[in-house]
């Protein structure tokens, strides 16, 4: 199942086919905005309902039942608005007239599709049991048109192959679900959903399983009927789309979603699907006896690639297919690429065709050089005795022009490889990374080297996107140095580790209790706290730790220079000066919030009383009473309080600083503030209900 209505039953969880009863779709929901898309002939469409005939699930008080967007013989999709994060979502549930291995089903769809995570596939945002025992599961709400629908509407050939990319993403998809041991089971043009924004979803996991897992106990619909729908019985897919062993009901692997892959892009390319019939049976009878018109007479346009790839998704046995999705998304990104395709036997004239495709002005150039020296070699045999003079000369002539070729060659090479320097210039500002991938182009003997060494040094010092291998521990803090290149990274297991980003090595680990703390100060060494336990230095240079005789650190931060620690323990808020390893207790009092300037120059905190700030020192700089629950600094010496839902701004840069209430806008005074951040000068305010308003005093 996927965030927006499946067909039929589909919208019910999940259905499977007998071959003596079949089960028939009860409806067509709508999965577009505003335009309904034609049904298929011969199945029956529903009208969308206004209001829930149902009791709304639980937590009606964040969800707002909408209209019905499908109802199936097991379950039924309706439009929801959650009320907690204001946004439309889509919510799924199972019919009280469904048994309980639907019910079994369908908590078995919830499973595996929050596991399933991939950018094609519909995240889901949370599930629960209705208030009479009937489980329910709410996703993102798409809007987009099916492939069957998009497929129609191309009537010509060229028109189709622009919809390949889409078929790309829908098999990396499946490939991701296949990674994880996850099969589909009910693959086909109608569960590939293209959105408004291009992006492409594989829908309806209601019959998707783990590999190997035992299926639920088939069940007949009491509305079946000879279908050519998703069906529910001994046997459980789409006909015309089912796999030949899915269709004898035996248990089926990766290659039955293969297969059903394959049957899609058959019928993407040539229009019409590889079997089809009156009924559910016939279709059925031709995919076991593999009855179907090759792609090349149906469709006599398409690429003999693209041809070599269906037949091999289609292959009667599942060992001859593709092993997985994975291995057919690759061979049609090849194709879309240009590259050659694995599955295609290519004969030695084509092979030489591509190449000369791919090189095709270093081959006219020899074939002129080598048509001219037959041509003069042919001169020079018949005229040897009486025109040798004339023939040397012409020999001359041929190697200068031979040496003009090569000198064109090279100084074509030259202009490329200065084009592609050029282009990687361009992108240094706007792309670092992308001018560096550009910059690998370039041949190992080219003249243009030096020029794209000072390119690829700019990318970098501009940040050019890397990545690196550290820990497959939870990380809960990392932190760059002040000269940005070292990393500190504390894992939840307590190993501090210290990386050297320009050598992208690991220079120290070490391990401490778990969930120790720690961070940046002054001289390039580090703070470690932990707990009830008390603080300690550590050189990462020396690999060794001062322990240190001060009170216990539950929070700390340092100023930009490191010189000087703010901490909140058991014995309240206080200053720690690392040069001279002393300790000044600010305050006693409950802490409420405590913060650091920028610059270092000024501390603030807050108590139940009165909020204060100081300088590195403790000396007092200001004093207000309130009781401020959230503090940021500006650059600009100021600094915003939130104390009763009320924001007011201090300004430090005054001598005697002044307090002043900055009211919020109009249609805001009732939001309730949960952060504050300075943009520059701007003072940016985040309420409860994701909304942002700024303040330029």
């Amino acid at each position: 199942m996927a965030g927006v209505p499946p067909r039929g039953d589909d919208a019910g969880g999940s259905g499977g086919l007998d071959d003596t009863v079949p089960a028939k779709e009860s409806q067509e929901p709508d999965r577009t905005k505003p335009s309904q898309p034609t049904p298929p002939s011969g199945v029956k469409v529903e009208q969308r309902r206004s209001s829930p005939t149902l009791p709304p699930p639980p937590g009606q008080d964040r969800y707002q039942i909408g209209s019905e967007l499908g109802r199936g013989g097991m379950g039924r999709v309706v439009e929801a608005f959650d009320v907690q994060l204001g946004r439309t979502v889509a919510l799924k549930e199972v019919l009280p007239k469904a048994g309980t291995a639907s019910a079994r089903r369908f908590e078995r769809e919830v499973a595996l599709t929050a596991k399933l995570e991939h950018p094609s596939i519909v995240p889901l945002y949370d599930s629960g049991t209705t208030q009479d025992g009937r489980p329910y599961y709410v996703m993102r709400r798409v809007s987009g048109r099916p492939l069957d629908e998009l497929i129609t509407r191309a009537r010509k050939l060229d028109e189709r192959l622009t919809l390949l990319p889409a078929m790309q993403s829908a098999i990396d998809a499946v490939a991701h679900a296949h990674r994880r041991g996850v099969i589909h089971r009910d693959l086909k043009p109608a569960n590939i959903l293209v959105g408004d924004l291009g992006e492409t979803i594989v829908i309806d996991w209601g019959l998707a399983k783990v590999v190997g897992e035992e299926d639920e106990p088939a069940t007949r619909d009491s509305l079946a009927s000879d279908s050519l729908q998703t069906q529910m019985g001994s046997v459980f897919g789409t006909p015309g789309f089912m796999a030949p062993e899915q269709a004898r009901g035996d248990e089926i692997g990766t290659g039955g979603d293969v297969y059903a892959l394959g049957a899609t892009l058959y019928q993407l390319l040539a229009g019409t699907p590889p079997h089809s019939g009156p009924s559910a049976t016939a279709v059925i009878e031709k995919t076991l006896k593999h009855q179907m018109k090759p792609l090349e007479e149906i469709a006599p346009g398409v690429p003999a690639e693209l041809v070599t790839i269906v037949h091999k998704a289609l292959a009667l046995e599942a060992e001859h297919r593709y092993p997985h999705a994975g291995a057919l998304g690759e061979d049609l990104r090849r194709f879309l690429a240009g590259q050659l395709v694995a599955a295609h036997r290519y004969t030695a004239w084509q092979r030489f065709l591509r190449f000369a495709k791919k090189h095709r002005a270093t081959l006219a150039v020899s074939v002129l050089a080598v048509v001219a020296l037959g041509v003069l070699a042919a001169v020079s045999v018949k005229r040897i005795v009486h025109e040798r003079d004339a023939a040397n000369t012409a020999r001359a002539e041929a190697i200068a022009e031979k040496q003009a070729a090569e000198k064109a060659n090279k100084e074509l090479a030259v202009r490329h490889d200065a084009l592609l320097v050029s282009k990687a210039r361009a992108r240094i500002e706007l792309n670092p990374t992308e001018a560096l991938a550009t910059l690998k182009h370039l041949p190992p003997g080219s003249t243009q080297l030096e020029e794209a060494r000072a390119v690829a040094q700019a990318a970098v010092l501009r940040g050019a996107t890397w990545a690196m291998q550290t820990t497959l521990e939870l990380t809960i803090i990392a932190e760059m140095s002040t000269d940005a290149r070292q990393l500190l990274q504390v894992s939840r297991d307590g190993v501090v580790r210290i990386w050297d980003l320009e050598g992208r090595r690991l220079e120290l680990a070490r391990p401490f209790p778990p969930l120790t703390r720690a961070l940046w100060i002054a001289d390039g060494k580090v703070l470690v706290t932990h707990g009830k336990s008390s603080p300690a230095i550590l050189d990462p240079k020396s690999n060794t730790l001062e322990n240190l005789n001060v009170p216990e650190m539950a929070m700390a931060f340092a100023t930009a220079a490191g010189d000087v620690v703010m901490f909140e323990g058991p014995g309240g808020v206080g200053l720690f000066d690392v040069k001279t390893r002393t300790v000044k207790i600010l305050s006693t009092e409950k802490i409420r919030d405590f913060e650091i300037s920028p610059d270092g120059t000024a501390m603030a905190y807050s108590t139940t009383k009165q909020t204060l700030i100081v300088d590195p020192t403790g000396t007092e700089i200001a004093r207000v009473p309130i009781e401020a629950v959230l503090m940021k600094f500006s650059p600009a010496r100021k600094v915003a309080l939130l104390a009763d839902n009320k924001l007011l701004e201090l300004d430090l840069t005054l001598a005697k600083p002044v307090l002043k209430e900055i009211p919020p806008p109009p249609d805001r005074h009732d939001e309730f503030i949960v952060d504050l951040v300075y943009v520059g000068r701007e003072l940016v305010a985040l309420t409860g209900r994701v909304n942002f308003w700024g303040w330029n005093g």
